[in-house]
């Protein structure tokens, strides 16, 4: 198989937490507070040694996440104010490469579950902005939605 995709930039993603696809509560939009946004899987592999398998080993459990560096802001529609009440909570997420269009083979839409993690309050230095990475630890195996309708229908909202 030949790759013959060309190279894609990010310039207008969209990552939400905290919404109800069914009521259609609000959701928090993470676009304007972010710098840089990765999803990453932690690979292990299990240890499935037999007689007739020395040393076999097969991939097991992945566990996945999404790191997004940020800008902090506070106030109202601050990031800290947003996320600080929801730290510590389980909240459905949606990632989708162009948060302009659908879902698409070309703009994969990821979601999920994920856990909010401390939100500090300050990482800066005299007369600095604050910048810092969140890592969103996700609750089992994300969806891939390659075909509209997007799991979070509000995505360029």
């Amino acid at each position: 198989m030949t790759i013959t995709a060309a190279a894609r930039r990010l310039d207008d993603p969209s990552f939400v937490v905290d919404f109800d696809a069914v009521v259609g509560v609000a959701a928090v939009q993470l676009r304007c507070a972010g710098r840089k946004i990765t999803t990453a899987g932690d690979q292990e592999f299990e240890d499935i040694e037999t007689f007739c398998n020395p040393k076999g080993e097969a991939p097991g459990a992945v566990p996945e996440s999404i790191s997004l560096e940020v800008l902090q802001s506070v106030g109202v529609g601050g990031l800290w104010n947003q996320l600080k009440p929801l730290e510590g909570q389980l909240v459905n997420f949606a990632f989708l490469w162009d948060g302009t269009v659908d879902p698409a083979d070309d703009n994969p839409e990821m979601s999920g579950q994920l856990w909010i993690p401390f939100i500090p309050l300050v990482d800066a230095g005299p007369r600095k902005f604050s910048t810092f990475t969140l890592e969103f630890k996700i609750l089992g195996t994300p969806i891939y939605t390659l075909a509209p309708p997007a799991i979070y229908a509000g995505h360029a909202a």
